[in-house]
């Protein structure tokens, strides 16, 4: 795919656009910090070295490596060039994906894959835990991209060598990297299979593809019976069948509830909106079919009762991505099939484009103010704890923002956030939040 010609072929109003968000990325990625975990990485690599690392973090030999090596250089550069890289990759191979899925002669696919990414980003369950979080984002958004590419692969071929190493590499990193979101993926090649999407077995290229599987199989399985995986499952209670289905149930409707909330609920409305418009001006438009929708509650269902059995808790948001990406690519279908049968002129739906995209820019100017204050904050507290002689070293609270896993501790200085806070700054005094009463 060339981003070049695509750029070329977007109208004014999505070129403004993104160059406006590309903008937004690289401000977010200057204001983002090192979170708690993160904190707390690098403090293990300082402790036990990344080999120590990646034989206690449960194995996943491929995903602790990365993000190892980015912690390890403790360089403002080099987070901010991590992060931009990661979401350009996503980005890439989303749009890639999204262009291949939809019908060759539906002709406004590359400006619905444009903008089914940028809505994604704002979109997500949590962004702030997907794209601007140093330790976890090699396991969920790296893996995520690495199932976009080899799906991408699955559809297109290996029109170039290079691709097929490329593609042997992506298998083994999912693997290795997230056992969740391989075990979704290898849930939707088998729906895919079963309902004749794809046919690996008829394919010239079913050797690359069995190789490939078999690679992402192997990894995984090392994954799943590593000691650091069991050690995991120790640790956490078990809750029986019947109580995990209930956390299953109740992580569903925290799913469903959460787009229904402040800020979601304004990204989820400006989606539908702009998605309805682009229908309105479409001939032809993507089908739908109920049977998706009930696969995808299936797939959803599953997912989570995956993650509920293992961690015995709500589903985390971070991985969610994939349940994200089917649910949004089938509501943006469904809006523009709804936008078809609005008779709208051109005019009326070109001003709607327009102001839509003015209010997102709107909110990301708001999320960028809020970034900013956040990174101020977070310097601050940073002088304190270097410059602070007290014993416990009182902090204020930072702000929460939108897009930034912030890096808040408690009032209780054993807290383990605390903690963590304490040892990766190397400090003798314990350190406790100031509690302010509103």
């Amino acid at each position: 795919m060339n981003f070049y010609r695509l750029y070329k072929e977007s109208g004014v109003i999505e070129k403004v656009t993104l160059f406006l968000f590309t903008a937004f990325l690289i401000l977010i990625a200057f204001c983002n910090r090192l979170s708690i975990d993160d904190l707390f990485f690098k403090y293990r690599i300082d402790t036990v070295g990344l080999s120590g690392i990646i034989d206690t973090q449960y194995s996943r030999v491929m995903a602790y490596f990365l993000n190892g090596c980015i912690i390890a250089m403790d360089s403002r550069f080099v987070y901010i060039l991590y992060n931009l890289l990661s979401i350009a990759a996503f980005a890439y191979y989303l749009i890639k994906f999204v262009i291949l899925l939809l019908p060759a002669d539906y002709l406004a696919r590359k400006r619905f894959a444009l903008l089914f990414f940028l809505f994604v980003f704002f979109c997500c369950s949590g962004p702030d835990e997907l794209f601007f979080w140093y330790t976890q984002v090699s396991t969920y958004l790296w893996c995520t991209t690495c199932i976009l590419l080899v799906a991408c692969f699955i559809l297109d071929g290996f029109k170039h060598k290079w691709r097929i190493p490329l593609f042997f590499i992506a298998c083994l990193f999912i693997g290795s990297s997230s056992e969740f979101l391989a075990l979704q993926f290898l849930f939707l090649l088998l729906i895919a299979v079963i309902c004749k999407k794809i046919t690996f077995f008829t394919s010239k290229h079913r050797i690359i593809y069995s190789i490939g599987i078999l690679l992402l199989l192997t990894s995984l399985i090392v994954t799943l019976t590593s000691p650091g995986t069991a050690t995991r499952s120790e640790i956490l209670e078990e809750a029986g069948i019947p109580g995990t289905i209930l956390i299953t149930l109740a992580s569903m409707f925290s799913y469903f509830l959460r787009p229904m909330l402040w800020p979601g609920l304004l990204y989820v409305i400006l989606f539908v909106l702009l998605f309805i418009g682009m229908g309105t001006q479409q001939k032809k438009s993507p089908k739908i079919r109920f049977g998706e929708f009930a696969l995808y509650l299936l797939f959803v269902f599953c997912s989570m009762l995956l993650t509920s059995y293992q961690l015995n808790d709500i589903t985390p948001k971070r991985a969610l991505l994939i349940c994200d990406l089917i649910g949004l690519f089938l509501l943006a279908k469904t809006a523009m099939l709804v936008g078809r049968y609005i008779k709208l002129s051109s005019w009326f739906t070109g001003w709607l484009r327009s102001v839509l995209l003015l209010l997102l820019l709107v909110f990301m100017t708001f999320e960028v103010v809020l970034a900013d204050q956040y990174a101020n904050a977070y310097d601050a507290r940073e002088e304190v704890l270097q410059e602070s002689k007290r014993d416990p070293i009182p902090v204020s609270r930072l702000p929460t923002p939108y897009f930034i896993q912030a890096c808040n501790i408690s009032t209780d200085s054993l807290d383990f956030r605390n903690q963590h806070l304490k040892l990766s700054h190397h400090l003798k005094a314990n350190i406790i939040e100031l509690h302010i009463d509103r």
